[in-house]
């Protein structure tokens, strides 16, 4: 069955977002048979990177879940989870500034709009936060029990049209 199109939803930085109260986990000491821990950021270098990887407890809950219904031979690989405000900074400038040596004759309005298309614009205020400041979202893949990752479609933090959700779903991309 195709995957629908998902269209952006115009002012998503204007929902509030109500703090549900759920205590962050703490991953490492989870880690084992079905779950692996990578932070990406930390081992990249990013300086407000942390080594410790936490998720909402209700998050946490359903990660396990999925992590148990792999086949025998597989895992959740957990690339990156709650991030602190100044980590989204640095992520933002990393690829804006990315951006701005790629596409040097663009505005910055049209190299914010490009941006934003990957990285979600940091934000300090607790009722309009980024998604992973939330500790609702992470990132994951699949390895297996050779300590190879399952290919995606596209890499970790691969700003381009393959990491959009419908890429693969378009015929000429599937070649």
């Amino acid at each position: 069955q195709p995957i629908p199109e998902v269209r952006p939803i115009a002012g998503w930085q204007s929902v509030p977002i109500i703090e549900c109260g759920e205590p962050l986990v703490a991953l490492h000491k989870y880690q084992g048979r079905n779950m692996t821990i990578r932070p990406q950021y930390f081992t990249q270098g990013y300086r407000s990177a942390s080594f410790e990887q936490e998720i909402r407890s209700g998050v946490f809950e359903r990660l396990l879940l999925a992590a148990h219904a792999l086949p025998a031979d597989y895992r959740l690989v957990i690339w990156d989870a709650w991030r602190p405000v100044a980590l989204q900074q640095e992520i933002y400038n990393r690829f804006y500034q990315q951006l701005c040596e790629q596409f040097a004759p663009l505005s910055t309005e049209e190299l914010e709009v490009l941006c934003q298309q990957f990285v979600a614009l940091p934000s300090a205020d607790q009722t309009r936060p980024a998604h992973h400041h939330t500790g609702g979202a992470v990132d994951v893949t699949i390895m297996d029990d050779f300590g190879e990752e399952l290919w995606m479609g596209s890499g970790f933090d691969e700003f381009t049209e393959k990491s959009h959700t419908r890429y693969f779903e378009q015929e000429e991309n599937c070649r």
